[in-house]
């Protein structure tokens, strides 16, 4: 998993953080925003349309996005106490990181592998 702080959220910058992160092959799933057009270049691109109240269509969903931004709250409210424009970025990059590690963990866990001690985020 990746993320940026972005300016703005329009095609373009889209475009550019899916080129440097995402394989061709991949298929994107999205919300009915501005990616769309940003991910034509890619193997797929399935969409869920907020819009009409639609949250998921079978495997199409938008979750683990939503997912990213509920941890990031959360970790605003129970660790960071205030994020400024400045050092976003950073604690984004903790949040991804931590987000990945246990994505690690879970794997490991469900192959058979040796556990990976994991951090996870703690409110208070």
């Amino acid at each position: 998993m990746a993320a940026q702080v972005i300016k703005r959220a329009d095609a373009g910058t889209i475009g550019r953080f899916l080129d440097r992160f995402v394989s061709q092959n991949a298929v994107i799933l999205s919300d009915d925003t501005a990616i769309g057009r940003a991910a034509k270049a890619f193997s797929g691109h399935e969409t869920v349309a907020h819009r009409d109240h639609n949250y998921a269509d079978g495997e199409v969903h938008s979750n683990t996005a939503e997912n990213l931004a509920s941890v990031l709250k959360r970790a605003q409210f129970g660790v960071f106490h205030f994020l400024s424009l400045r050092h976003l970025q950073p604690y984004v990059d903790e949040i991804i990181f931590r987000m990945n590690q246990h994505e690690v963990t879970r794997r490991g866990l469900s192959e058979g592998r040796t556990y990976i001690a994991r951090t996870e985020l703690h409110q208070h």
